[in-house]
């Protein structure tokens, strides 16, 4: 049975990357070196769009460094971002992971951390009371005038002790660090300890900022390294609003904490699309026996493969907008039945339309397109420009024809005047009767032989088409499963 729910990739202990589908191991290996020589501590920006696997490739990489003799602890921060300040966070993961699991921990480690612990109780311990509730502790805010002067009286108390407690936290700050560099020496050898944080960019912003502070202040220790797994535009947002302004140089202000970024190159879209296209068993309706007998849908299963994979590369979708579609996809294909034939590659660009260009997706539904606005409408989307090669058998040629011919069918039943009521105004005979067809309406990036020889073929080979769904039925679908389909 097959799930809709995210594929849940297992990460061996052993072979950590196996199961990718991305081909990211050998970025674990670059990022491990980069590591290794910079262990007397730094701070290691990872970046990446929402979705783009970062948290499943952060798990990987944090099994391969342990099976390379790290020492390694993993923070969700944004699943902790309720608490008041960071530093019992991360002081509560490395104590969890390292100090409490870590086999033969000596009782030297754990008193070192206790005192550690005492260190920073030291530091936060506000010795300053509040103001304005100790004046009004002692005041029945009648009199005003004693209230000012109470203020005032307090202030003087209180800059007083503000003084007098500056260098015993400086000092507490100073045994804390010390402390913290004891244990962090005890529990490594050659490797640095990593500590990997992950979804901070998702964080409320002064949670956000508060961990950049406390990591930059705290934790500036040799033998510590940081990698902060973000969404560097995302992260850059919180920091304004921590601030309250645009006008913030939220970039620059990002420098004073993260001495070097990564950013995660894109991902490998064709071993991500045919890992999907096989754990929704796609394949179950593209290669069942009733469609094999058609030569229309014959390669239906590489049509998919090649389109998906051509689509989400040219509009560079995230990993999890990939996801998206091929989910509906699958459950949309569960309600059709065997007799109602669906060309895959047209069905998943109007799921793509649906999902990132809705005005599109409308306008084809109410026929408001001519043959020219459609051409112009597509050829957005394609990456490369006229006279290069297209890209694949399956390729934006073959899917364009597909669904012209689906549209002006999709007309005919709307009964719309628009300027698709017949195959002649898609090719027109040349002016030289020898030379064959040529198309009745212009194009940029479409390549006009491939697109004038599959024309040819599609109208001439009827084949199968009866048997299609029309294009109205496709919708239809489409939005009747709006209500079931998972939304993040």
């Amino acid at each position: 049975m097959t799930s809709i729910r995210n594929p849940k990739i297992e990460i061996p202990t052993d072979v950590p990357f196996s199961n990718c589908k991305l081909g990211r191991e050998k970025y674990a290996e670059i990022l491990k070196a980069v590591v290794q020589a910079y262990s007397n501590g730094f701070v290691l920006g990872l970046d990446g769009a929402w979705g783009t696997g970062k948290t499943t490739f952060l798990q990987m990489w944090k099994q391969y460094l342990i099976i390379n003799d790290f020492k390694c602890v993993y923070i969700n921060a944004w699943e902790n971002d309720f608490v008041s300040d960071p530093m019992s966070m991360i002081l509560g993961e490395f104590q969890e992971q390292l100090i409490n699991k870590e086999a033969g921990v000596s009782k030297t480690i754990e008193d070192k951390f206790e005192k550690t612990l005492e260190g920073l109780a030291k530091i936060s311990k506000s010795a300053i009371p509040k103001l304005l509730e100790t004046v009004l502790k002692s005041s029945t805010g009648v009199d005003f005038a004693k209230v000012i002067s109470k203020i005032a009286e307090a202030s003087t108390s209180i800059l007083t002790e503000e003084v007098k407690a500056h260098e015993e936290k400086k000092n507490s700050f100073s045994e804390f660090k010390r402390s913290l560099k004891e244990v962090v020496e005890e529990l490594t050898n050659e490797q640095p300890i990593v500590v990997l944080v992950d979804e901070l960019d998702r964080c409320n912003p002064h949670f956000a900022v508060k961990v950049l502070e406390r990591v930059k202040h705290f934790f500036d220790i040799e033998g510590m390294v940081f990698v902060l797994s973000v969404d560097a535009q995302q992260l850059s947002h919180s920091v304004r609003g921590y601030y309250g302004s645009e006008r913030i140089e939220a970039e620059e202000y990002l420098r004073r904490f993260i001495d070097l970024w990564f950013d995660m190159p894109a991902p490998d879209y064709k071993a991500y699309c045919h890992y999907l296209y096989d754990y929704y068993r796609l394949g179950d309706y593209f290669e069942m026996s009733s469609r094999m007998t058609r030569q229309l849908f014959k390669s239906n299963d590489d049509e998919l493969k090649s389109f998906s994979v051509l689509l989400s590369g040219t509009n560079k979708l995230s990993l999890r907008q990939i996801e998206k579609l091929f989910i509906r996809t699958k459950v949309a294909l569960n309600s059709f039945t065997s007799d109602q034939k669906v060309l895959p590659s047209v069905f998943y660009i109007l799921i793509f339309f649906k999902e990132f260009k809705s005005d599109v997706y409308r306008s084809i539904k109410l026929g408001q397109y001519s043959i020219h606005e459609l051409v112009s409408v597509y050829e957005d989307m394609i990456a490369y420009d006229k006279g290069e090669k297209s890209n694949g058998e399956y390729g934006w040629e073959h899917v364009f024809v597909m669904l012209v011919c689906m549209y002006r069918e999709h007309l005919n039943a709307l009964e719309s005047n628009r300027d698709f009521s017949n195959v002649s105004h898609y090719l027109l005979k040349s002016e030289d009767g020898n030379k064959g067809n040529k198309l009745a309406f212009e194009v940029n990036k479409l390549d006009e032989r491939q697109l004038i020889s599959l024309l040819e073929y599609f109208t001439q080979n009827h084949s199968g088409r009866q048997e299609l769904a029309p294009l109205s039925h496709l919708l239809d679908k489409l939005e009747l499963l709006d209500h079931f389909v998972k939304r993040d």
